[in-house]
């Protein structure tokens, strides 16, 4: 019983000196993040849209893509959008979209339509990647991926 007595108060002691850590870098300045979130469905298009688009040749379809910014300001702001060339396995004559994109004033979030047509998709399933141009006062999230197929 003695034993026990003291182990609980070496616990004690040991938890007690633990959970006393301080958090002094959470007020410090950290970069904003900016990255694409997630595809927005269209109303009454079925079945919704997702990030897999299959495409006979020939046709057409489009996806509209969030854009998520983990700041506000009380400016617009403009950044720039690119292929991502390291993880891009689709030929881009097959996808168009704006080269740029505006988070609005007073707002966090906004969105890109990804216009695709299947010119040269390949038949099995390939990734699509986009991605915010690096820029100084952001972290840019990862690539966004659309995964496309004949």
């Amino acid at each position: 019983m003695k034993n026990v007595n003291i182990l609980i108060v070496i616990l004690t002691l040991a938890i007690a000196t633990v959970s006393c850590e301080t958090y002094d870098d959470y007020n410090a300045d950290r970069k904003s993040i900016i990255r694409f979130t997630k595809v927005i469905p269209r109303p009454g298009v079925s079945p919704t849209d997702n990030a897999n688009v299959s495409l006979s040749l020939g046709d057409t379809t489009r996806r509209i893509v969030e854009a998520f910014v983990s700041d506000v300001s009380n400016v617009d702001r403009t950044y720039n959008v690119i292929i991502d060339q390291e993880t891009n396995e689709i030929n881009p004559e097959n996808v168009s979209f704006q080269s740029t994109i505006t988070i609005p004033a007073n707002e966090r979030r906004t969105n890109i339509d990804i216009n695709i047509e299947n010119i040269s998709l390949p038949e099995a399933f390939g990734n699509f990647a986009i991605t915010i141009q690096e820029i100084d006062d952001k972290l840019v999230g990862l690539p966004f991926f659309l995964r496309l197929k004949e």
